[in-house]
């Protein structure tokens, strides 16, 4: 989950005056952190900030084009509108300027809106690690092809029967096919572009849970925490937010106070929540299991129990002819289930055609694509508009099927060579810890790839495409066929230690205050 808000700022003589008034110029002061808010107090640092696609006039002085703005702009009419997005906190500053390139092409650039971003950081109040996040406001009105027309026409109401007498057509989220999906389309556009840069550059981050240090990915999602639960059965609760102010006013020292634990105690359950796995996989893996260990144990090559009828795995019909290995490695089964970084570039590059692609096919009025408007069901959905056949139309559909199968094509590759590796080198004689550690990883992988998966089942729905219906079904049944020996594994280790043999009590006692048992 991540901050994403978008806010409108509207001519109106009732409110267009005074330092504090939501104008188009005030909203260039606070970004820049000019004129009147060049000495705010509120311990903020600027760490970059760019103005881009202005007219001739204001090329050297963007200042002049939001003033014109508020000026010129008919009565309740739009002047601007202005993004904040929360930045990932554990990359640098060069590569949050990289990543905020990529938010102006995709914001303004591909529609030639003039725009003014920065990127502005401060400490949280809570844990006192940075808060980057950008601030970007632009014009609805492409300044493209009318870089030398007067600011008084430019921004004068757009007249349909004589386009020239009239100022510049806005292209507002209807005029684009969003329409009241404009917030979801933001905030979906938004994920993917920070999920694709991370995925490339800082795939995990690391976090403190219950004062263990764990490795998570370090994807992002733009659904509420509502959505998320409903979708994926978590229990993530809401933060309470603070406003700044009254956190640095000593009058509210003790409430505050107060306040800052819950908060840290519904962060850390949430974290939780999100994390557990990797937190147990991280107790797992850093137990002194080692220490325990006698001399003789250590030298000894591990032995594979021979089991009794009784103690044997029940075996499920998908995983009837798989045979559990007698070498065991340990971190290639790791390496196997946990999420591969290239696989998601693969999978990530079909989002990335259909956002762009789509909404060439919006403009067009060609093909209806996205999500459903009910907040509760968020399913894929794709529609060929009620138009005949054209050229584009077919050109969509055959790239994205393309796309499609390219995924499928990279999907059935990594989990045959998942069932391989489960093959030579899973062993029963993996240690407790080890086998927590591999279904943890392998249970968070899965939950990412459902994921992604989702709009392919969608689009196979759609256009009844008896190759991805197979496609799918054979990797359900690999999905299948890997659960049922990472149960079996699970189901053996719960036995054997039931009916563990008598010479088992002779042995030197391990201490297990650190254990994580199933």
């Amino acid at each position: 989950m991540f901050y994403a808000d978008l806010k409108h700022n509207v001519k109106n003589k009732t409110n267009s005056r005074g330092k504090k008034a939501p104008t188009s110029a005030n909203g260039f002061f606070y970004i820049t952190r000019t004129a009147h808010f060049s000495k705010s107090k509120t311990g903020e640092e600027v760490e970059w900030v760019k103005s881009g696609n202005m007219p001739e006039y204001a090329k050297s002085d963007p200042k002049k084009f939001w003033v014109n703005a508020d000026r010129f702009e008919q009565e309740k009419g739009r002047t601007s509108s202005t993004l904040t997005i929360a930045l990932p906190n554990h990359i640098s500053k060069k590569q949050r300027i990289e990543l905020v390139q990529k938010f102006i092409d995709e914001f303004a650039n591909k529609n030639g809106f003039a725009f003014t971003c920065a990127i502005h950081n401060h400490k949280s109040s809570i844990e006192n690690k940075d808060q980057p996040h950008l601030h970007f406001m632009y014009s609805e009105r492409p300044t493209l092809n009318n870089e030398d027309m007067h600011p008084k026409q430019f921004f004068a109401r757009y007249n349909a029967k004589n386009p020239d007498r009239g100022g510049v057509r806005k292209l507002s989220a209807d005029a684009l096919g969003f329409g009241k999906n404009h917030v979801d389309h933001i905030r979906k556009t938004t994920e993917n572009l920070i999920n694709d840069y991370l995925s490339e550059h800082a795939p995990t981050k690391k976090i403190i849970l219950k004062d263990v240090e764990i490795e998570v990915p370090s994807q992002v999602s733009c659904l509420s925490n509502r959505e998320y639960n409903k979708k994926f059965g978590t229990q993530l609760k809401d933060v309470e937010q603070l406003p700044r102010w009254k956190v640095q006013d000593p009058k509210y020292t003790e409430e505050i106070a107060d306040k800052l634990e819950a908060i840290r105690a519904v962060r850390e359950h949430n974290n939780m929540q999100l994390y557990s796995k990797y937190y147990e996989a991280e107790l797992a893996r850093t137990a002194p299991e080692a220490e325990t260990r006698t001399a003789a144990e250590v030298s000894a090559a591990p032995q594979v129990p021979i089991l009794s009828e009784t103690q044997k795995p029940q075996i499920s019909a998908e995983s009837e002819a798989f045979k559990f290995s007698e070498t065991l490695d340990v971190e290639r089964l790791e390496k196997a289930v946990s999420f591969d970084e290239k696989l998601l570039r693969v999978m990530q590059s079909v989002r990335d055609f259909a956002d762009y692609d789509s909404t060439q096919n919006i403009k067009a009025q060609d093909v209806r694509y996205g999500y459903s408007q009910n907040a509760d069901n968020k399913v894929f959905v794709f529609n060929v508009a009620d138009v005949s056949e054209t050229r584009l139309n077919e050109r969509f559909k055959e790239n994205y099927t393309n796309y499609c199968g390219n995924m499928l094509n990279a999907l059935e590759t990594h989990y045959s060579a998942k069932i391989d590796t489960l093959k030579e080198s899973f062993s029963l004689s993996i240690s407790d810890f080890d086998l927590k550690s591999v279904i943890a990883y392998h249970e968070q992988h899965e939950k990412i790839l459902a994921q992604i998966v989702e709009p392919i089942k969608g689009f196979w729905l759609k256009s009844e495409n008896e190759v991805f219906k197979t496609q799918l079904v054979s990797l359900e049944n690999k999905e299948i066929l890997i659960n049922s020996v990472l149960d079996q594994a699970k189901q053996f280790k719960s036995s054997h230690r039931k009916e563990a043999p008598a010479a088992e009590q002779n042995k030197p006692k391990i201490e297990s205050q650190n254990r994580l048992e199933f």
